[in-house]
């Protein structure tokens, strides 16, 4: 139970960090606009960093949605008949048990945001 609190706590810093960022980058746009009309330097798009910035909404999403399909593929393939209550246990146990289930889930997120990027958009 403490490691979901820690990734809830982390989604949390992250969706706050990026209220921050949005407020100091609207006050800032007024004179990068200002600069560019004077023809003092270009803007630059750099794809590094500011690439992640524009997509923290997807990103956050695309961690959940590994954790949700590595414990949906322990659950389907790895049932534990002699237990009641069989899904909270693959939930407890999902950063302990069969831990290269990770790549699959992985992969499938990837693929599915590869072949539907187009209709992806950052926010």
């Amino acid at each position: 139970m403490k490691i979901e609190l820690i990734l809830l706590g982390v989604i949390g810093v992250v969706f706050l960090l990026d209220f921050i960022l949005n407020s100091i980058k609207k006050k800032s746009v007024s004179n990068t606009v200002v600069d560019q009309f004077e023809g003092s330097k270009p803007l630059v798009k750099k794809r590094g960093l500011n690439y992640i910035l524009k997509r923290k909404k997807n990103i956050s999403l695309a961690i959940l949605l590994v954790l949700v399909i590595k414990v949906l593929i322990h659950f389907l393939l790895y049932p534990y008949y002699l237990r009641r209550d069989d899904l909270p246990y693959h939930i407890d146990n999902i950063f302990t048990l069969e831990l290269w289930l990770f790549l699959p889930s992985l992969f499938l997120v990837l693929f599915f945001s590869w072949f539907f990027s187009d209709k992806i958009k950052a926010r």
